[in-house]
């Protein structure tokens, strides 16, 4: 019984949420900008990082402001291109930011990361 309750909740979470994803604007805070920064200088010439991924860690790394949705889908392909990248040729530097990048986005709950730049959208 509990669990049918929790699949209703995930469709409107979901169906509420597909909307904001792609609509909310967001904006990483200094730090988060700093690390991205580090990240792509340690991986701008490897041939084990993808070009195009390589865009949108600029992208991100320069304060480019994406939705929710198109961040989200960029930090997926950045990180998953850095590990190879890593995994392909033992680079500790590349490795230290990866880290640094996701410890700071996963770190103290009360420093703000990401900054909502349309907070006209209602948040439930």
């Amino acid at each position: 019984m509990h669990g049918r309750q929790d699949d209703e909740n995930s469709k409107r979470v979901r169906a509420g949420s597909r909307k904001d994803a792609n609509t909310v604007k967001i904006q990483f805070s200094p730090e988060i900008l700093r690390d991205l920064s580090r990240l792509e200088a340690a991986v701008c010439e490897s041939e084990h990082f993808d070009s195009g991924i390589l865009e949108c860690l600029q992208d991100l790394a320069s304060g480019q402001v994406h939705s929710v949705q198109s961040s989200l889908m960029y930090i997926g392909h950045i990180v998953k291109e850095a590990m190879n990248h890593v995994r392909e040729t033992g680079d500790k530097k590349a490795e230290a930011a990866l880290d640094s990048f996701l410890y700071g986005l996963l770190e103290d709950p009360s420093k703000e990361k990401i900054i909502i730049l349309n907070p006209s959208v209602r948040r439930r």
